[in-house]
């Protein structure tokens, strides 16, 4: 996560773009270092996905954020940006991690990592 701090005037907006870009970069070369691919994080954001299918209550509070129906998950899993969503949702809540994390036997920060490697993850986050 990275954290601009302002106490300048709004004429400073290069160089707030420049320090995104610059942390972009950062996120990405630190993905690479851990061996996080696109290939890699699809599989995480399958197996997530198959973790909500798991628990009835996660899995229907994520139907109804994406509006989709339960049957349209298997096509919808072959969509990188689909991945992606699926990666915010596990993504929104501390405790989901955590838990997802124990189950599948897998380090709490790959997840994250996954979700930078799909489309869209490569855009900071500003919370």
């Amino acid at each position: 996560m990275y954290i601009v701090v302002l106490d300048r005037s709004p004429s400073d907006e290069n160089q707030i773009f420049n320090y995104c870009a610059d942390s972009c970069s950062e996120q990405n070369k630190f993905m690479k270092d851990y061996g996080m691919n696109r290939e890699k994080a699809e599989r995480v954001g399958v197996q997530v996905l198959g973790w909500l299918a798991g628990h009835d209550d996660m899995l229907t509070q994520f139907l109804g954020m994406t509006g989709i129906a339960a049957d349209d998950l298997r096509v919808r899993a072959q969509e990188p940006e689909f991945l992606g969503f699926v990666l915010d949702f596990l993504l929104s809540d501390d405790s989901m991690v955590m838990a997802f994390c124990e189950d599948a036997h897998m380090a709490t920060e790959t997840p994250m990592l996954a979700r930078g490697s799909l489309p869209g993850g490569d855009v900071p986050n500003w919370t």
